[in-house]
């Protein structure tokens, strides 16, 4: 039943929910607070302090020098001229506060010069004093984007004082409101402002310039007039600033950074002695020269003394450049106002109220996080590590979520504009960052599609689409062009996705770039009927590649997308992807919904999962070897922010809320956690607590996108007058509300009803998915009145989706009347293959099913189960039932592990030989001096210079980035070179050598003492080595490199041929039967359980696998070199083997052949 009628009793914004939070700071804990969060440094030895890992928020170690990034406004106007700007297009610009635990500020002007000052504030009581960031209890609270503190100190202990920190609104500065409470006699303040180093880093953010020094004020100028000083600071070439291609002294070279201060307390304004700073405010007061007349100094301090006895209880200082900083200073309470109106309305851009306390505080927290990654140009990578204007990343989403829509218009047009390369191979391509000159080497072109898709759904912007259709157009062509190998409607990833470092597919048809393809050009193909163009083409390039993916890339057994498929070498598909492979299929429309729980159910049971405080789950990135030990190896082995949360948005989308919200909740463990709590690092620990790269860009964005597109579900069409609704809360909510920009409803479920009230700042109509579990719907209420009758549609998990789109309305209400009811989700099976399977929906009856993988033979539905045999190779899997009554069916996922009917032999761990004493005639040594053709150490370098490259106009991308991994400098780990030393100190005067396992090889203590093979050129693909022996076991020592884009894959190949014409052959698969050894910029590990290894370069590490006691787990080691073992057919010769190349990009050698008679 379908009425039309208001809802009585659902209020919007009215929930109730959102408490629980603690009312007062804890010590050692981040916890929530109104608009941010709170905690407490304490000297009491006896304050409870929870332990690490027991709650969100428990701090590990020391905290007082956690630090909060500041942000006010990244406007280039305030600080350079009309003329100056035109000399600086490409120079972003965002400028930070650092404001730390305890109360002392750094300012980080970016572009504008870099680390220009430190600004530190404190007590003097007669000859002693302390800084306020010295004061041994400090409570502390980051609310609306501003640092609160009250501290207290044992040397007075009738004393406190508050201080109160927020940017200022209308200049890149910072302005602190002060009052000491009951200030003992004689007491004076002091604050000095000073040491503007002109430092900058990308990501060292405990870099020794971040703590004051002398030696940073050695080209500070500071003059005083009228109780405000200013500090001028020039620039030259050995400031580090200078060296980043943002720095406006690299077109401006005369241009002058000026910093201005002053506080509103008048009097006691002078220069202070750097060297006297640090130890005490009563020792750098005892330095002040009181500033008389108008003059400057150099090398000081800008230092002030205000006796308390004396001055107004509270008051203000100010400090920044540019703008309106010298009426702030001069008006600091109207300066006061406005910086906390500015706060407040970025702190209430978008709203929630839920159950969650955590998840309440975060969003107004992540709106100053997001407001840091605007740069004025163009978003940045990350509003404090990493600052460039980069094209695409994920940096657009995030702030379309909170309203930003503006910023992104700027955005698309100066990377439209800027950075449109013009000329040349990648002519018609957009530029990897904007302040470099055009070029591409990070191919994010096909996100920054996305983000123009994101941008036009939220604001229907038909005259700038009207004005970049060209370029979009030039995009894809270029896109065809260069990154379309076998011209087949399949693309090859080019350093496209935040993890795509240490990636390379040269020549690969990617499920990731395909993907990526197929949804601009399904975008482009709607955008071009709405302008009045032609969409024929571009809606027959995306069928082309939707059909060839699903052809060439879809594994039906698995229920996956390949990572890649080859068309160089032996055509390779590569059967283990990564996580976006996953997320990026799904959401760009590569994946039926089916496939898209086919791919969630795959990474359920193959990827590894850590637990995180508070009920969070974070997934690994990968599987794939080589990496750091099997921990944190740069995007190749990898736990980030943006990917989880990319990763939530594809759970929630299949309609898994719960799954996607562990997810999402993982993630507040790093938000309310250090060394920069308040935001997202870009990756993260495993306890879900930030790593590294502060405040990136990549994941504050998708964190706002995931909390409003995917856990509230909005998702606007302004282009069709429309917003897409679909409520995706776990299990245990029982209401929610939001209110951003562009949509705002609250939800309440109850014992057989739903509710939903909604308000829209412009008319729409508005299309709502809500779940509903239950046996029948009595009612469902809609104002306005709807368009059609309300639909059913069969979820996942016991829900169906009631689906009704409204009439145009700037409000309404929808509500949902039902009978409860609960379909039990059956849990996984273990079946063995081959045997009779029964599958049964408790009371509700299967009426249908779905078996995309194949896993029943002669399926049939008999008494309201579904009946069959297990036919499904080994391993985990599953098919769907649809159960209930009509109209509220539900799809449920049936997981299986099928087991062989025959249970497999355990896997190969590496044993010794057992052969006694080191007695050579148990041993037929094979001379491997034929096929030797490099050293260990010269073989990488060799095929460097030697692969060819792909034919143009294919992209040189993919194969560049190849070649720089053979450097051993990109991306971390030990840097060092190969060495082969202890193994060749090894060979007798008999040219033998015994490994440590006690195998003995006929090798060569000088010269070529390797056989390689490749298909990357330099080497031969293969080669054949004699042997003529019988006996037990052949052993091969095969030394090489290996890649994380070849795992899972043969690698190499070796083939035994035996006199009587029998041949077998083994493919060796990294990384169970093979692994690299030679690789650095991951550390090097074996962790290749089936073979031994020999420490061939002996500088660290185990001499061999012998003297490891468990093989199973990795083990740090220098150059190796692997030990394989073969059985040999009993009594027949062994004639030749044949080692084989068979991944690309790989380079593996024989060093040595040995039969165990």
């Amino acid at each position: 039943m379908v009425t039309c009628g208001l809802l009585i009793g659902v209020c919007l914004f009215s929930t109730g929910a959102g408490t629980g939070a603690p009312a007062q700071p804890e010590v050692g804990r981040y916890t929530p607070a109104p608009g941010g969060w709170q905690i407490r440094i304490s000297s009491d030895a006896a304050a409870p302090r929870p332990q690490p890992g027991s709650a969100i928020g428990v701090v590990e170690g020391e905290y007082r020098l956690h630090r909060r990034p500041l942000y006010p406004p990244a406007d280039r106007g305030m600080i350079w001229t009309p003329d100056e700007l035109a000399q600086i297009p490409r120079s972003s610009f965002r400028p930070a506060v650092i404001a730390y635990n305890e109360p002392r500020f750094l300012f980080d002007f970016h572009a504008a010069g870099g680390l220009l000052g430190h600004l530190f504030i404190g007590m003097t009581q007669g000859a002693t004093g302390t800084w306020f960031h010295q004061w041994s209890d400090i409570d502390i609270a980051y609310v609306d984007g501003r640092m609160v503190y009250t501290l207290r100190d044992g040397a007075y202990p009738e004393t406190e004082a508050r201080l109160e920190a927020i940017p200022l609104a209308d200049a890149a500065g910072l302005i602190v409101k002060l009052s000491v409470i009951r200030p003992p006699q004689d007491a004076a303040l002091v604050w000095g402002y000073g040491g503007a180093s002109a430092y900058f880093t990308n990501y060292n953010m405990t870099a020794p310039e971040f703590a004051f020094a002398p030696e940073q004020c050695l080209k500070d100028r500071v003059s005083w007039d009228e109780g405000r000083f200013a500090l001028r600071r020039a620039f030259d070439e050995s400031d580090v600033v200078t060296r980043e291609a943002f720095s406006v002294w690299r077109r401006l070279p005369k241009w002058e950074a000026v910093v201005r201060g002053g506080s509103s307390w008048k009097g006691g304004e002078g220069f202070g002695e750097p060297d006297r700073s640090a130890a005490s405010p009563a020792e750098l007061a005892s330095t002040l020269a009181f500033a008389t007349g108008v003059r400057e100094e150099r090398n000081r301090l800008a230092v002030q003394r205000v006796p308390l006895a004396d001055a107004a209880p509270e008051g203000f200082i100010v400090v920044g450049m540019g703008g309106g900083v010298a009426g702030d200073i001069a008006e600091p309470e109207r300066a006061w106002r406005a910086a906390l109106d500015r706060n407040r309305s970025i702190a209430g851009r978008v709203t929630v109220r839920t159950p969650d306390p955590y998840l309440d505080a975060a969003v107004p927290m992540m709106a100053f996080a997001t407001e840091g990654t605007w740069g004025d140009l163009a978003t940045v990578h990350g509003g404090w590590s990493w600052r460039f204007a980069y094209l695409g990343w994920r940096t657009g989403y995030g702030p379309v979520c909170y309203g930003w829509t503006d910023r992104i218009r700027q955005y698309i047009e100066a990377h439209t504009t800027l950075g449109l390369v013009n000329e040349g191979p990648d002519a018609g391509a957009l530029s990897s960052i904007l302040e470099y000159d055009p070029g591409v080497f990070y191919n994010m072109n096909e996100v920054f599609l996305d983000h123009v898709r994101q941008y036009f759904d939220y604001t229907n912007d038909r005259e700038l689409m009207e004005r970049i259709f060209p370029v979009i157009e030039g995009i894809l062509a270029w896109e065809d062009r260069r990154l379309q190998p076998g011209q087949a409607g399949l693309y090859e990833s080019a350093l496209n996705t935040w993890i795509s470092d240490s990636h390379w597919y040269i020549g690969g048809q990617c499920t990731q770039a395909s993907a990526y393809m197929l949804n601009a050009n399904r975008f482009m193909a709607d955008l071009a009927v709405r302008l009045g163009r032609d969409p024929a083409p571009f809606a027959a390039r995306a069928e082309r590649t939707l059909q060839a993916m699903q052809e060439t890339l879809w594994m039906k057994r698995p229920g996956v997308f390949a990572e890649y498929r080859d068309t160089r070498g032996h055509g390779l598909l590569h059967p283990e992807p990564e996580l976006p492979t996953l997320y990026h299929s799904a959401e760009f429309g590569a994946a039926d919904l089916f496939q898209t729980y086919q791919m969630l159910e795959w990474a359920d049971t193959h990827l590894r999962t850590e637990r995180t405080p508070g009920g969070g789950v974070l997934v690994w990135s990968s599987n794939w070897f080589p990496n750091r030990g099997r921990s944190y190896t740069h995007s190749t082995y990898e736990m980030a922010y943006g990917e989880e949360l990319n990763y939530a948005l594809t759970n929630f989308a299949a309609g898994r809320n719960n799954e996607a919200c562990a997810l999402l909740r993982a993630t507040l463990c790093g938000i309310f956690n250090g060394p920069t709590p308040g935001g997202l690092s870009c990756h993260c620990h495993t306890d879900g607590r930030q790593r590294a790269n502060d405040e990136f860009a990549d994941a504050s964005s998708m964190w706002g996108r995931a909390v409003v597109e995917g856990l509230f579900g909005i998702c606007p069409k302004r282009q069709d007058g429309l917003v897409h609704v679909t409520p995706r809360f776990p299990d245990d909510w029982a209401e929610a509300s939001i209110a951003a920009p562009h949509f705002a409803y609250s939800w309440v479920r109850e014992e057989g009803r739903m509710r939903v009230a909604w308000e829209s700042p412009v008319e729409t109509a508005v299309r709502w998915r809500l779940p509903v579990a239950g046996s029948d719907v009595s009612d469902v209420r809609v104002m306005p009145a709807p368009k059609e009758p309300p639909a059913f549609e069969p979820g996942f998990s016991g829900v169906t989706w009631v689906a009704v789109e409204t009439a145009p309305a700037a409000r309404g209400s929808v509500e949902v009347a039902f009978t409860p009811r609960a379909v039990p989700v059956p849990g996984r099976a273990v079946v063995v293959e081959g045997a009779d399977h029964e599958v049964a929906a408790g009371d509700a009856a299967i009426s249908a099913w779905e078996d995309p993988q194949g896993l029943l033979r002669g399926g049939r539905i008999e008494d309201g189960a579904l009946r069959g045999t297990i036919a499904g190779a080994p391993g985990p899997g599953v098919l769907f039932v649809l159960a209930g009554q009509p109209p509220l069916t539900t799809w449920l996922p049936i997981r299986l592990r099928i087991d062989p009917a025959t249970p497999p032999a355990p896997g190969r761990v590496w044993q010794p030989p057992d052969a006694g004493v080191r007695d050579l005639a148990r041993w037929a040594l094979v001379d491997l001096s034929g096929v030797y053709n490099s050293t260990v150490v010269e073989a990488p370098q060799y095929v460097q210079t030697h692969a060819p490259a792909p034919e143009m106009p294919a992209s040189q991308i993919n194969f560049g980035y190849w070649k720089d991994h053979f450097r051993d400098t990109h991306h971390g780990g030990r840097i060092e070179t190969l060495s082969d030393a202890a193994w060749r100190a090894k060979v007798g005067a008999d040219g033998v050598a015994w490994t440590h396992d006690g195998i003995p090889f006929q090798t060569v203590r000088d010269g070529a003492n390797i056989g390689v093979v490749t298909l990357t050129g330099g080497f031969p693909a293969k080669l054949t080595f004699p042997v003529h022996a019988a006996g037990q076991t052949l052993y091969l020592m095969i030394s090489g490199i290996t890649f994380p884009v070849q795992s899972h894959v043969p690698n190499v190949r070796v083939t035994l041929r035996y006199v009587d014409g029998g041949e077998e052959s083994t493919g060796l698969v990294n990384p169970f039967t093979i692994g690299d050894c030679w690789g650095t910029w991951c550390g090097r590990y074996h962790d290749c359980a089936a073979n031994g290894f020999e420490n061939l370069g002996g500088r660290h590490g185990p001499a061999g696998s012998a003297d490891v006691p468990d093989l199973t787990q990795p083990v740090e080691v220098d150059t190796e070199a692997h030990l394989v073992p073969f059985a040999l057919r009993p009594g027949a010769e062994l004639a030749s083997v044949m080692f084989e190349a068979v991944a690309n990009d790989v380079i593996f050698g024989i060093m040595g052949a040995t039969v165990l008679k």
